[in-house]
């Protein structure tokens, strides 16, 4: 007899048998009996186990006893005897006989042979072992995988009716389920969602777009993936791409601003940057003001721009990346006035020394650049090598809006790239 148990659900893993006294006689006997009995017990309610403990005793010689127990299956008839044996105990007619797994039951939810009838058996009748139980199981996994489910979730078509469709079917041999999975993949790797991660443009966005979309044949896959790449070379304060950004503007306030950023003194563009500050304060240069008109005579009716120094992450010759920014150059000179780069510098070097240093980003020095020289339009070119594959990003900085159009090229060729620039610039300025 068990007792003390509370209400909930329990799994029987096996017993003990221990002999009451030694015997040197051949018998049956073993220590522990592996079994495996899920049942629950329910406040006002008594539970009859599907399991019994079979004892057998057989005399063997000199009067003494073997004995031999075993698990076997409870029957209709022992269930009846103990509901008999119930009925003589007093207040007894105040209970109800509870049975949820009975054949009755069982044939009035297959004859409806609904998800609703069918879930609502098995929720009752919780036992795993038994037989009508696993046959509700079955039924249901069979509804659940039908083409009639799947056209349901097909024809919703969003993530979360794919998703719901798997996970109720749950059969990877499934053929709709399969195609379920190949629909999910789609939509994961869509233009759409790379659009979406390409928009917020964070490590987390991308990172997400990666995970979810996992064919690294897709395009918007290695895209993102050469984007993460950027980022965190980005966050890096000490790393290439960054030193590149202070060097080439060949002042002492962005060596002194990478310096500052980067705080490993171990790094090879620290102890760098350290050696050129101090030679510049040898010489005790002091950078002369720069002054820049604020309007620029250009008798032309095209639209002016500036176009910002090339970006670029990657192993990418100079003779290429000199090759492109002419290309670039080239093609928005037949819809807009190009400034001319020295103009450019001059402006770029007077900004920077007016901003403080928690101004000075790519975006809002870009942006004082026109103010000071009255220019609507910006364009930068960004280019992003990884693996011999190339994707080119062009952005348009207008008066009213920011605009982005991008390609990825494999492996492509400089006059295959020139191609894409030119490209590029069309759909923007003729979209």
């Amino acid at each position: 007899v068990i007792k003390g148990l509370p209400t909930g659900s329990f799994q029987m893993n096996g017993y003990y048998s221990e002999s009451t006294q030694d015997t040197n006689y051949r018998c049956r006997s073993t220590d522990y009996y592996k079994i495996k009995l899920n049942f629950t017990l329910k406040k006002n309610h008594i539970t009859v186990l599907n399991k019994k403990l079979s004892y057998k005793q057989t005399q063997m010689e000199h009067w003494n006893y073997c004995s031999e127990t075993d698990m076997v299956d409870t029957s209709e008839s022992d269930k009846e005897s103990i509901i008999n044996s119930l009925k003589e105990k007093p207040n007894f007619s105040l209970w109800s006989i509870y049975a949820p797994c009975t054949t009755e039951k069982w044939t009035k939810a297959r004859k409806a042979d609904t998800e609703s009838a069918l879930s609502k058996f098995k929720n009752e009748c919780s036992d795993a072992d038994n037989p009508y139980h696993q046959q509700a199981l079955t039924r249901l996994k069979e509804i659940y995988c039908s083409k009639k489910q799947w056209t349901k979730a097909r024809k919703t078509d969003t993530e979360k009716s794919l998703l719901k469709f798997m996970r109720q079917c749950d059969n990877s041999t499934n053929q709709y389920y399969r195609s379920a999975l190949t629909r999910l993949k789609d939509i994961y790797c869509s233009k759409a969602r790379w659009t979406q991660a390409r928009k917020t443009d964070t490590e987390s966005s991308l990172s997400k777009f990666t995970n979810e979309c996992t064919d690294r044949t897709n395009k918007y896959y290695k895209g993102a993936v050469t984007r993460l790449k950027l980022i965190r070379e980005l966050k890096d304060k000490c790393s290439k791409t960054n030193w590149d950004a202070a060097f080439n503007k060949k002042t002492v306030a962005s060596l002194t601003k990478f310096t500052e950023s980067c705080t490993n003194k171990n790094n090879q563009y620290y102890i760098l940057a350290q050696q050129i500050l101090s030679v510049q304060s040898a010489k005790k240069v002091e950078p002369p003001k720069v002054v820049v008109e604020k309007r620029i005579a250009v008798q032309t009716d095209k639209p002016q721009t500036i176009i910002v120094p090339t970006g670029s992450l990657g192993e990418i010759s100079e003779v290429r990346k000199k090759i492109l920014e002419k290309t670039l150059e080239s093609k928005l000179d037949e819809y807009f006035a190009i400034v001319p780069k020295n103009l450019f510098e001059e402006a770029q070097e007077q900004v920077f020394q007016e901003m403080e240093s928690d101004e000075c980003t790519e975006e809002q020095c870009i942006m004082m650049i026109r103010e000071l020289l009255q220019v609507e339009n910006a364009f930068q070119l960004v280019l992003m090598v990884d693996e011999g594959n190339t994707q080119i990003s062009l952005t348009w900085n207008g008066l009213d809006e920011k605009r982005v159009e991008e390609v990825y090229c494999e492996e492509c060729k400089t006059k295959e790239l020139r191609q894409e620039i030119e490209s590029l610039v069309e759909k923007l300025v003729l979209k």
